[in-house]
């Protein structure tokens, strides 16, 4: 069946083609695929492994091809599909290499290969998302695509929670990455809100990402989510001032006055597990992180965090619980976990990836003559940011959900580039000079 599903995917690649190819309409059908699709990755299996290893502790599990990697390829091989340049790829090329290298001091080499394999896809996925949002009308069929699946995930949240869940997951397995992957959703959103009139539908993104954030009852999730919001609304208010900026801030203070309550609520329980406990589980994964980093300066080995913290003992020193859901979890900071795995080095492409592909594009915001491709700009490297102090705490981002999902971030960072770029090489509209006649002089007259 694996590989019916693998020819199904492929077949679909010149459907998407000749949809790219059909016009403005097909493309904008295709840009808002790519934006939804993701949000159901996991409740609509679409994935197949042509090379499965479902029982592999690390977070690869196979050789994998996806629905949206069809969808990716087809962009990709298209003609003419977008003005933009894939501005970053050198660091997913560096990824790609640090994860190559770790196979020659690993104990299962082909695990290693896995990651490998999913960087180049998700780099893919990073093209497409270029092409397809090098111009306004692809940035909104790709974000309208986002906020509709993710409002998906809110309802099914919703309903989880009446079902008496207490921390709902939405089509998802866990609700951290969910709340990941709001990130992408609302500050983007909030961004086009402010700087497109016609886009007041984004709004149901905000409504969205606060559901599944306070129903996921994440600190983490909920606290940057709140605090990323509030830094994008002050930054468009202080330097690009718009009515519906200033309105949209204002409406957000008084959102979170009312929310906080909530927020709290929902959280008690989760504040007094924590002071009722005296094992910290996070600082016993650092601690295994890092005696295996001291131990493995070029890493363990890409997909290896788990076989490792077992199998040599790390866990056990640093005093890991014995439960299932601790021993074969990775390490809660994606930096350390990459680290690990692929040593020191691997940091250098991670945080050019992560973090100064996000200080380029602020760059960008302030060379820009159109302040509404600043703020939508702006936008995109807020929610980069907030991700990446996400990292901190969480290793989801390694996944391919979280990765596909900042993919198509960092693809419309790279549209908006372009589209600033090619602004700056036309001359500036200058207004027309009315040369009046020279009065007459007396001779003249």
């Amino acid at each position: 069946m694996k590989f019916i599903g693998l020819l199904v995917f492929l077949a679909l690649v010149p459907v998407f083609h000749s949809l790219l190819l059909s016009g403005p309409a097909g493309r904008r059908l295709v840009a808002f695929l790519l934006g939804f699709l993701p949000f159901l990755l996991q409740v609509a299996h679409l994935v197949v492994a042509p090379i499965p290893w479902p029982y592999w502790p690390g977070y690869v599990k196979g050789i994998e091809f996806s629905l949206i990697d069809a969808l990716a390829l087809a962009v990709v091989l298209a003609p003419r599909a977008g003005r933009a340049r894939a501005i970053h790829a050198a660091p997913f090329f560096g990824m790609i290499a640090v994860a190559l290298l770790s196979v020659f001091h690993t104990q299962v080499p082909l695990a290693a290969m896995f990651v490998a394999w999913q960087t180049f896809r998700v780099f893919l996925i990073y093209m497409a998302a270029t092409r397809l949002a090098s111009d306004a009308a692809g940035r909104r069929a790709l974000i309208a695509g986002m906020v509709l699946g993710l409002g998906c995930n809110a309802v099914w949240a919703l309903v989880q929670h009446l079902r008496g869940t207490y921390q709902a997951t939405g089509l998802f397995v866990h609700q951290n990455l969910l709340g990941m992957l709001a990130h992408f959703v609302a500050l983007p959103a909030a961004a086009l809100y402010v700087a497109d009139k016609r886009a007041k539908w984004v709004l149901l993104a905000l409504v969205a990402a606060g559901t599944v954030a306070i129903l996921g009852a994440s600190r983490g999730t909920i606290g940057l989510e709140a605090a990323g919001l509030a830094l994008l609304l002050i930054g468009i208010s202080v330097f690009w001032p718009m009515p519906r900026g200033l309105a949209l801030t204002f409406a957000g203070a008084i959102a979170l006055a009312a929310l906080a309550p909530v927020a709290l609520t929902v959280l008690a329980p989760r504040f007094a597990s924590v002071e009722h406990s005296d094992y910290d589980e996070r600082e016993a994964f650092t601690r295994a992180a890092k005696d295996m980093l001291a131990d493995h300066p070029w890493g363990v080995g890409a997909n290896h965090y788990v076989l490792a913290a077992n199998s040599q003992g790390y866990s056990d020193r640093a005093k890991v619980g014995w439960g299932e859901g601790s021993r074969a979890a990775n390490v809660h900071n994606a930096y350390l976990l990459t680290a690990a795995e692929m040593g020191y080095i691997a940091l250098v492409p991670f945080v050019w990836l992560s973090i100064l592909t996000a200080l380029g594009g602020l760059v960008w915001c302030f060379r820009s003559r159109d302040k509404r491709l600043s703020i939508a700009l702006f936008g995109t490297c807020m929610a980069q940011f907030v991700v990446a102090v996400h990292n901190t705490v969480e290793w989801i981002f390694v996944t391919y959900a979280a990765q596909v999902l900042f993919c198509i971030n960092l693809g419309t960072m790279a549209g908006l580039i372009g589209e600033i770029r090619a602004s700056r090489r036309r001359p500036a509209a200058v207004d027309p000079v009315v040369v009046e006649p020279a009065p007459a002089s007396p001779q003249m007259a």
